[in-house]
Parts: C-alpha cells; sequence; structure tokens
C-alpha cells in the first residue's frame, strides 16, 4: 500500500487538524497509508512525504534536504507580516516593539519561503493571491511554477437559518476570531476609524465579538467603547450566526484565505469586510459587501439591512460559491491528483 506521511507542527490545534483529518480521510479513500506526526526523526523515508506548514517544511529541510518532496505551505507569511504592517503604520496603531519584531519575522520567513519554494518539488497554498504575491516577487517569481493552489474547504451545516429580516431597532454585528496582537491591533483600529462615530449616526449597531484568547486586557478595553458585547469562546458557531445579522471581518492581511469568511458564507449570513478580505476567493461573483471608511460601512448596513431583496440573493450567492469552490472532498483530490503526477 502506498503511505503519505505528513510532518506538521500543529497537529494538534483545532485549525490544522480541520486541514490534516481532511486530508487524510481523503487519502485513505484514494488507497493511501497515511501517518501525521510532529517529530522530524519521525518523518518515514519510505512514504510520500508532504509537510505542513511553514515551520515544518523548514525544519525537514534543515534535518534532511533529500527528503524535500511537497509542501502544503499553507500561506505566504512574509506577505501576512507585510501587508500588516504596512496598514498599522498608515494607521499609526503599531508600538515600536511589535514594529521591530515584525520586521525580523519578515526577514526570517521571506529567506525560509525562498528555502522552501527552492528546494521542494511542489509547493500547495490554500489562496491564489499568495501565489501571484510570488509571482510579483523577484525573490520567488523564479520558483513559482511549482506552485499549486488548493483552497480550504467549509462544512456545510446541517441546519441553516432562513433568510430573516434585519431589525432595524437593533442590528447586531458580529466579529469572531481567534484573538491575537495583529487581530487586536486591526480591531483597535476599526473602532477608531469608524466604530464610534457609526455608532454615534446610529446608536441602533451593535457589536457582539466573540472568540478564544480574548485577555483580560483585551477584554477590558474593548468593553470601553460603546455597543459592544463580548462572548468569549462560543461553543456553538450555529448558535453565534444565528444570533447577529452581519458578519463583520476587520483584519488587515492579505494572505490565505479566512475561515471566518467561509463560515458566514456557510450559515448564510451577509458578510461585510475590507477589500484584502476577499482576496483569496478566486474567481468570486459579487456576493458579499466591503467598506473603506464611515461613510461606505454605514451606506453597506442601510442596504444589508433595507434592501432585502440584494442581501439574500448575495447570501445565496456566496452559499452556491463555496459548494462549488470550497469542497474539501474535491479539493483535496486534487492535492492528491498532483502528488500522484
Amino acid at each position: 500500500m502506498k503511505s503519505i506521511c505528513v510532518f506538521s507542527r500543529d497537529e494538534g490545534s483545532y485549525g490544522s487538524s480541520v486541514i490534516l483529518n481532511h486530508l487524510k480521510d481523503v487519502a485513505e479513500k484514494q488507497g493511501y497509508s497515511v501517518s501525521i506526526c510532529s517529530n522530524v526523526a519521525k518523518v518515514e523515508s519510505d512514504s510520500i512525504i508532504v509537510t505542513h506548514g511553514l515551520w515544518a517544511s523548514y525544519k525537514l529541510y534543515k534535518n534532511n534536504k533529500d527528503k524535500c518532496q511537497f509542501s502544503f505551505l499553507v500561506d505566504a507569511l512574509s506577505l501576512s507580516i507585510s501587508s500588516e504592517l504596512k496598514y498599522f503604520l498608515k494607521h499609526r496603531c503599531i508600538t515600536i516593539k511589535h514594529l521591530v519584531i515584525s520586521l525580523l519575522r519578515w526577514f526570517k520567513y521571506s529567506y525560509q519561503e525562498y528555502v522552501i519554494l527552492k528546494h521542494y518539488k511542489k509547493i500547495f497554498l490554500v489562496s491564489a493571491w499568495d501565489k501571484e504575491y510570488y509571482e510579483r516577487s523577484f525573490l520567488f517569481r523564479r520558483f513559482s511554477s511549482k506552485i499549486i493552489v488548493i483552497p480550504n474547504g467549509i462544512d456545510i451545516p446541517e441546519k441553516l437559518r432562513g433568510n430573516k429580516a434585519v431589525k432595524k431597532n437593533t442590528i447586531i454585528i458580529g466579529c469572531i476570531s481567534a484573538w491575537n496582537d495583529p487581530v487586536y491591533f486591526s480591531t483597535l483600529i476599526f473602532f477608531k476609524r469608524i466604530w464610534c462615530e457609526a455608532v454615534k449616526r446610529n446608536p441602533n449597531l451593535v457589536l457582539r465579538i466573540a472568540g478564544r484568547g480574548l485577555t483580560i486586557d483585551y477584554k477590558k478595553q474593548l468593553l470601553g467603547y460603546p455597543n459592544v458585547e463580548l462572548e468569549g469562546e462560543v461553543n456553538s458557531l450555529s448558535d453565534f450566526y444565528n444570533s447577529i445579522d452581519i458578519s463583520l471581518i476587520t483584519l488587515c492581511k492579505e494572505a490565505g484565505i479566512l475561515n471566518k469568511v467561509l463560515e458566514a458564507f456557510s450559515y448564510k449570513v451577509p458578510v461585510l469586510g475590507l477589500k484584502q478580505n476577499f482576496l483569496a476567493f478566486n474567481g468570486i461573483p459579487n456576493c458579499y459587501y466591503v467598506y473603506c471608511d464611515i461613510s461606505s460601512f454605514l451606506k453597506r448596513i442601510d442596504c444589508i439591512v433595507n434592501d432585502e431583496e440584494e442581501r439574500n440573493n448575495k447570501i445565496e450567492l456566496a452559499y452556491s460559491y463555496i459548494k462549488e469552490n470550497n469542497n474539501w472532498e474535491k479539493n483535496y483530490l486534487k492535492l492528491i491528483s498532483e502528488i500522484n503526477k
């Protein structure tokens, strides 16, 4: 029996486990035996080796470059760092410490990505925009022909809410994320640039913030802003998305694919975000709402609340798009096919 050994640093984390479990399921249906390990010494040389993520790909290269075969790199982390830095500097929302750390990480990731693109046979990314970034870069473009885009899938919920009307007297906007410093800085910029003034103009707006990683300090500062509710980590995504009228994305990074966008699409909730939040979705129709300032934010809110026909049309377009383009089995069959070549 043919075997695949997946080397991953983060096999225990939720996001990684979803990807790895789906990959394992699809590969086993194709007749492969699949093992997943986080110890580089246990990587099986007689198997097809797939590394998952930047750390694992570079770790295997350092351990034995002859084993470098397929890197499921996932995201272009150097693009993630550079796009966040540009946004934070533009809006003057970054500490000197975070700036220095981010620059050091950018140099580190850029070097490691160069090594991986050079030495691995094929590189898999989840976003077409990340591939274009490598194609545009003088440093990486000579290796960009090795890159294949395999988008993340999404598990379609069994129970979906109907196309419910939005109550104009209380408009619940949901913002769910795994919270860390870049996510928090992005949200602070949103509060300072848009939210405070938006609530003054429309006091019926309520922002419901949820997700793991909300520290005591984060909570204290976020609750200092008007019309904010905190849920913390949610037990049920279905309950959360059924409780909100709009899913808000405030992240500024350009790299990767945003699972929270996929989730909202799958639960048939209208999505309002920045332009860069949708760059990963190749060929996506006009099925979401984009804001860039206070005026466009309030205008999009008004459209979602009052134009039921447009809102429902966008919801259905988004739902159809992910069913076609973000199917785990279909996409990972493509990955297995590339390995078979």
